[in-house]
């Protein structure tokens, strides 16, 4: 394979694929942060330099693109050169993309883990969990708290599985759709070949879509779940194009509720519930966002088409009466939706907006809106590295036409990343303005001034950071612990923790940005992390195929 210059797209195919994975070479640890969740985050990529026909210098960038993926891989880990770095490199990927062996890999099959200065993790990691759960058999990508049921959790990861657990026991662990270790390698409920993986909730790529009964599990990663506002119910979706609805007690499908109709035909990037439930979102790779009624289990309109890439990021607006959603690679732009009649009735994109795809978003809380209460605020993320606010609002009075007002547009933009920003969110404290976070490839969080764009604090890890997740308001118990992640926790200040590549997941304290506490336990980059509903724990999915739970106070 022939070099290129830093910048410059190849095309993700099986050729390339084998001269990237290759054998007997130095091993680069390769994360793709930016959507994070594909198949490529948890392959590996060899090579020794960039120059003279090799494919690696430090600080290149290299941007691949497939009808599968829109894979930008802005971060590579350094590891010391031995025969023994390339034995632990993942099995190379097919030539049509997919991740052949799902659940068979075991944990032993997961890319060398690396540190921040390039060496490989320690055999012997301190472990700060207070739970930790192995059940998955590759990396966990996806993890939720159910909100009405402490201690209830749902992980999905690389396997192709879900479980729900509790935190804090052995017992009561279900694998959603059952346990398939006791049914063989036959998954398929209509006893064909298996490969259905596209049809899994009743679509086919780019064929007719039709109903039938949910399928029994996953047939592709699964990248995303939500439990409903009641905790009765458990979305889940995959990289299979399935949207499956559980029931968040039992594991299986409702008994109650019709199977949902045909959605994406292609990977499902996040799912999300209405702040009321009933009504479920969810954005794919087919450039489409899909809203279900969960009752009927009906489209409640046609598809959200408009994004000219994949729906990266999404969320209903904190009111209900809108959704707004955000576009990848080939799109970055902003939508605001009438849930009512799936008309696009604002956008934000071009000059004074991010360059690059959208990479997440967080609309604001009430509380933060100044226009009575009603939800019009967006905070997005870019791969460009930049954070942004803008004001998408139109079509609340059921009209279904786009907004032509320019009350819809750019705000503010928070500049200091020099790599893709990863998530966002806003930070709220009693008596203190509304500031926002980002946290980056580039190895930081940074926290914003929402009013004039400034940089407050800038937190420093030692490698990318992938994930971070704001604390809820605390209930607190000051005389829990002593700790100052505890005492933070007891009194009410924001917490932001980040999980990080180097496996750990930092606390700090949102208004001084200082360092409350680490958590050491993953042998492997930290993919997502979520506070518990009373903001007393830390819920972490890796690479290393467990999930923990760090207990704060």
């Amino acid at each position: 394979m022939a070099s290129a210059p830093p910048g410059e797209t190849v095309p993700l195919d099986g050729d390339v694929i084998d001269d990237l994975i290759g054998t007997g070479e130095e091993g680069e640890r390769l994360f793709k942060i930016s959507g994070r969740r594909r198949r490529l985050a948890k392959e590996a990529l060899t090579a020794e330099r960039w120059q003279r026909g090799a494919f690696y210098q430090p600080g290149f960038s290299l941007v691949l693109h497939s009808p599968f993926l829109s894979v930008s891989l802005t971060h590579f880990l350094e590891m010391k050169s031995s025969s023994s770095s390339t034995s632990s490199l993942a099995a190379p990927i097919d030539s049509d993309g997919d991740d052949e062996g799902g659940g068979d890999a075991g944990p032993s099959a997961a890319p060398s883990q690396m540190a921040a200065d390039g060496e490989d993790l320690e055999e012997d990691v301190q472990d700060d969990s207070a739970h930790s759960f192995d059940g998955h058999t590759d990396a966990v990508f996806s993890i939720a708290w159910n909100p009405a049921v402490q201690g209830s959790v749902a992980t999905g990861g690389g396997d192709d599985r879900a479980f729900l657990w509790r935190a804090g026991t052995a017992d009561g662990t279900v694998e959603l759709g059952g346990d398939r270790d006791d049914e063989g390698d036959d998954d398929d409920d209509d006893g064909d070949d298996g490969d259905d993986g596209d049809e899994a909730n009743g679509n086919g790529r780019g064929g007719e879509r039709k109903q039938q009964q949910q399928p029994r599990r996953h047939t592709d990663s699964v990248v995303s779940l939500a439990f409903s506002p009641d905790g009765s119910l458990l979305a889940s979706g995959g990289l299979d194009g399935a949207v499956l609805l559980w029931d968040a007690h039992s594991g299986g499908v409702p008994p109650s509720l019709p199977p949902l109709d045909a959605g994406p035909s292609d990977g499902v990037e996040w799912v999300c519930w209405h702040p009321r439930g009933r009504a479920l979102l969810a954005g794919s790779e087919d450039f489409l966002a899909y809203l279900w009624d969960t009752v009927t289990g009906k489209l409640m309109c046609a598809p959200l088409a408009g994004h000219g890439g994949a729906v990266r990021c999404g969320a209903f607006t904190p009111d209900g009466r809108g959704v707004v959603t955000g576009g990848g690679e080939g799109d970055a732009a902003l939508r605001r939706w009438d849930p009512r009649t799936g008309a696009c009735v604002a956008s934000v994109s071009g000059h004074g907006y991010h360059e690059a795809g959208l990479t997440c978003l967080a609309p604001a809380p009430l509380s933060v809106e100044a226009a009575g209460g009603v939800s019009r605020t967006v905070l997005t993320g870019s791969e460009d590295g930049t954070a942004r606010l803008a004001i998408v609002e139109g079509g609340d009075d059921g009209a279904g036409t786009a907004s032509s007002s320019s009350s819809s547009r750019p705000l503010t933009t928070f500049s200091g990343h020099s790599e893709s920003v990863e998530a966002v969110c806003w930070v709220l404290a009693p008596n203190a303005p509304p500031l926002v976070a980002s946290a980056s490839v580039d190895g930081t969080l940074r926290l914003w001034d929402v009013s004039t764009g400034t940089e407050r604090v800038k937190c420093e890890h030692g490698d990318a950071v992938s994930c971070a997740a704001v604390s809820p308001s605390a209930s607190g118990n000051a005389d829990a612990s002593s700790s100052s992640a505890a005492a933070a926790a007891a009194s009410g200040a924001p917490l932001i923790a980040t999980g990080c590549l180097d496996g750990c997941v930092r606390l700090w304290d949102a208004r001084s940005g200082e360092l409350a506490r680490v958590f050491k336990g993953h042998r492997g980059g930290v993919q997502a992390v979520a506070f518990s509903p009373d903001g007393r724990a830390l819920l972490t999915a890796s690479d290393d195929a467990t999930a923990k739970v760090f207990e704060i106070i």
